[in-house]
C-alpha cells in the first residue's frame, strides 16, 4: 500500500523514519487483517527497543518515534525493509492482536497521524501500540514502556540477545 498523495517523507539524520500524513491514511489501510504489534531492536543508544503497529499484511505500519507532541508516522509495507536497514534494526517479535472495534482503532490512529501523539517517558512507542489495541477493543496490552521487557514477558527469555530474530 502506498502512502497518501499529501504524505511527506521524513528522514532523521539521513535515515528513513516514515511518512507524515497530514490528512491521515486511506480507508483501505484499516482492514486490520492479521494486525500485530511488532517489537524491534532500538537504535543509537536505545537498548530497550522500539514498537510499531502493523495495520495488516501488505498494508503498513504506524509508529510514534519523536519526543513531544508530534504526528505519528506511517511506513508502507514495502518500505519497512528500508526503515529497518537504515536504522540497523532487527525484529524481535510480531505479536498478533485482535481488533474487535476497527472503526475506533481507525479514529485513534487517524487522530495521532494528524494531531500528534505526546511521546515522553512513560508514554512512548509501546504505549502508543497499547492505546491502538485498547481503542480497537483488544484485550492485549504490553504493560510496559520498554519493548525489551514486553518481549521478555511474551517469550520467557530475559536477555534481548537471546530473542529469536525473525
Amino acid at each position: 500500500m502506498q502512502q497518501p498523495s499529501d504524505a511527506q517523507v521524513y528522514y532523521d539524520d539521513g535515515k528513513f523514519e516514515g511518512y507524515i500524513c497530514p490528512t491521515g491514511l486511506y480507508e483501505g489501510c484499516y482492514k486490520f487483517i492479521n494486525p500485530r504489534v511488532v517489537y524491534v531492536t532500538g537504535s543509537g543508544g536505545n537498548v530497550f527497543g522500539h514498537a510499531l503497529f502493523l495495520l495488516g499484511d501488505y498494508v503498513g505500519f504506524v509508529h510514534a518515534a519523536r519526543p513531544g507532541r508530534e504526528p505519528t508516522m506511517y511506513i508502507p509495507y514495502d518500505d519497512y525493509p528500508i526503515y529497518m536497514r537504515d536504522w540497523g534494526k532487527k525484529e524481535w517479535l510480531k505479536h498478533p492482536v485482535t481488533i474487535k472495534l476497527p472503526e475506533c482503532a481507525q479514529i485513534y490512529i487517524q487522530d495521532t497521524l494528524i494531531n500528534g501523539f505526546n511521546w515522553h517517558p512513560f508514554n512512548d512507542c509501546a504505549t502508543y501500540c497499547d492505546k491502538i489495541c485498547e481503542a480497537g477493543g483488544s484485550t492485549y496490552q504490553g504493560n510496559s514502556v520498554l519493548p525489551s521487557q514486553i518481549v521478555s514477558k511474551l517469550t520467557g527469555k530475559i536477555n534481548p540477545k537471546s530473542y529469536k530474530v525473525v
